[in-house]
């Protein structure tokens, strides 16, 4: 089903207020035409990886339906997994290659200490990005030759894995990102897509599998500069804050995940258009929707707010009729939907664990731009009839600004998926 196209929106802040904002998708007050542009893009994405990869994307597909089991995906969700892997190793391979095996398994001991100990939370974070951030990512993607580490490969996190020297340099390198990511503690939904990868060009000949990976750096290059062409204009802030807040921050747990950079924010956006494509189907059929909206749409009236809470759920009870949150619960209300608050991302694991036996509940997710790809792998990897809606701009003091601000979305966008039967 193609959606109609949204309608307008309410009006943006100021030039002086957007000016802040490290991305906007909103022109002249509406988001109609980002997802004109996203729309666009996605088909020449998925077009390009066709064309140049189509042979490739269609043997990873089967080998995971046919030797590990996992739930068929659309041929786009097989696209995106290939473009993840070109960004990913384009935009850290470098810094993994760099990073040494003791640092690795020092950041990921704070990571089980963290698991174990959720209230160490702020101590084992900065403790992870002390030790990793000693061997920086640079703010631009990662264009030198990748080399051979000196040691072997740290692969404790991968089933059945064999010495760095079996492999060839791209894949040993590989092996050596995704311990890297893994022990950030930021991009553990991107990391298990990575580990099939690692499995699926284990069954290759070594020279295949080392082309294979040439082949996603080389899309992910070419992604980059139609991106920039394409949605530069949505990510202009990006820049500005890594050069200025960002900077001026110091250690902070959400150091890595708030370094990410433009060419991830585009990822993410079409990330979002595809996974919906993907799951749109098995999303209508769905007897039962519900909205999970973040907390930081109430802003500054998430200190007075009166949700109702029942366990994981939390739901408004109407207490403030300018607040975001209650407008949308009351549009929503009106096509058959519920609406749940999840006050901050750290929240939705848990909530998704209380609903993970609900076949029959199809799933709409806000976030914030760079939740988008991680928040949706997730749902895909729990099978739920599961669509997404990026919030137009951040306003989250927790990572982008130094007081909140209450964020919005295109509201024409979430009622018209919502709505769809």
């Amino acid at each position: 089903m193609q959606l109609p196209e949204p309608a307008s929106l309410p009006d943006a802040p100021d030039a002086a207020e957007s000016a802040e904002l490290v991305y906007d998708l909103r022109s002249g007050g509406r988001s109609d035409e980002f997802y004109l542009r996203c729309g666009r893009l996605t088909d020449r994405v998925l077009a390009e990886t066709e064309k140049k990869a189509g042979r490739l994307i269609a043997g990873f597909s089967r080998y995971l339906k046919e030797e590990m089991k996992e739930t068929a995906r659309s041929e786009g969700e097989y696209a995106l997994d290939l473009l993840l892997l070109g960004l990913l190793s384009r935009r850290y391979g470098d810094a993994a290659c760099r990073t040494p095996l003791w640092a690795v398994r020092v950041a990921r001991l704070a990571g089980h200490a963290q698991q174990r100990w959720p209230w160490a939370k702020p101590i084992t974070g900065k403790i992870r990005t002390s030790v990793l951030s000693r061997f920086k990512v640079a703010n631009e993607p990662n264009t030198a030759p990748i080399t051979r580490p000196d040691t072997q490969s740290d692969t404790t996190v991968l089933p059945e894995p064999e010495p760095a020297p079996a492999l060839g340099e791209r894949h040993s390198s590989f092996l050596r990102l995704i311990a890297w990511l893994g022990a950030t503690g930021d991009f553990d939904a991107e990391v298990k897509r990575l580990v099939r990868w690692h499995l699926y060009l284990r069954s290759l000949p070594a020279a295949e599998a080392e082309e294979t990976l040439r082949i996603a750096e080389d899309l992910i290059d070419w992604f980059a500069s139609e991106a920039a062409g394409e949605l530069g204009g949505y990510t202009q802030g990006v820049e500005r804050f890594l050069k200025t807040e960002h900077a001026r921050r110091g250690l902070r747990e959400d150091s890595f995940f708030c370094a990410q950079e433009a060419v991830e924010y585009d990822m993410n956006m079409v990330a979002a258009e595809i996974m919906n494509r993907g799951l749109r189907s098995e999303f209508e059929h769905a007897s039962r929707r519900v909205v999970l909206v973040p907390g930081c749409m109430r802003g500054e009236r998430a200190a007075r707010c009166r949700a109702r809470s029942k366990g994981l759920d939390l739901e408004c009870t109407a207490c403030d009729p300018g607040c975001a949150v209650n407008r949308i619960t009351l549009r929503m209300r009106g096509l058959g939907a519920q609406v749940y608050i999840v006050p901050h991302s750290t929240g939705f694991t848990s909530w998704l664990n209380r609903w993970q036996h609900e076949r029959d509940t199809g799933v709409t997710a806000v976030a914030c731009m760079l939740h988008i790809l991680p928040g949706g792998l997730e749902m895909r990897a729990r099978n739920f009839a599961a669509q997404c809606v990026p919030l137009d701009y951040p306003g989250c003091h927790r990572h982008w600004r130094r007081q909140s601000a209450p964020t919005a979305l295109n509201e024409e966008r979430l009622v018209q998926i919502v709505s769809a039967r």
